[in-house]
């Protein structure tokens, strides 16, 4: 189902930038947990996009990709000469957390890139669903995958693994993964 709405520019923009983002975490979630996320959406606003993995992640390592994912997408796609975390940024980051800590992110943040550039085509391609679409629930991602499963290796993402859920029941799980992530 397309999203048929009259939207202004700034709304474009901003849609545009959240799917890029949304798309780059869809494909680092993928690629870390070996698993199709199995729900994905943007909006006209930061608050509602969100990226659902299928596997529950405690590895803090992955967690700090994934928490990357996102602006190293927009990194690739509106500076792609540039592969190293903005000096600005970096500073900020700095300044919040401790010297080891702001370079593991930059570490996390640089291989984000790295790997988002080998996959560039399928970021763009996953990024223009996104914003057509806005959302992409189970059958959206087999369909995805099966267009493209020639840029992966064979039995390394695992698509077919989970049920179709109800609209009650994907509420429910954006719900609780919207409350526990604002926990942690």
């Amino acid at each position: 189902m397309s999203y048929n709405k009259n939207l202004t520019d700034k709304q474009n923009e901003i849609i545009n930038e959240n799917a890029i983002r949304e798309a780059g975490k869809f494909l680092i979630t993928m690629f870390a947990t070996q698993h199709t996320p199995f729900y994905c959406a943007v909006a006209e606003n930061k608050a509602g996009c969100i990226t659902i993995p299928k596997v529950d992640i405690t590895d803090g390592a992955v967690t700090s990709l994934i928490h990357w994912a996102g602006e190293a997408a927009w990194q690739v796609y509106k500076y792609p000469e540039n592969k190293t975390m903005p000096q600005a940024l970096y500073n900020k980051l700095k300044e919040a957390v401790s010297q080891d800590v702001a370079n593991l992110c930059k570490t996390d943040f640089e291989a984000d890139i790295f790997m988002l550039n080998l996959n560039k085509t399928l970021l763009y391609s996953l990024a223009c669903n996104l914003k057509f679409h806005r959302e992409m629930y189970h059958r959206d991602v087999c369909e995805f995958y099966e267009v493209h499963k020639f840029m992966f290796p064979d039995g390394i993402i695992h698509v077919n693994e989970f049920p179709e859920f109800s609209k009650n029941e994907l509420k429910n799980k954006v719900r609780n993964f919207k409350r526990k992530n604002q926990v942690a």
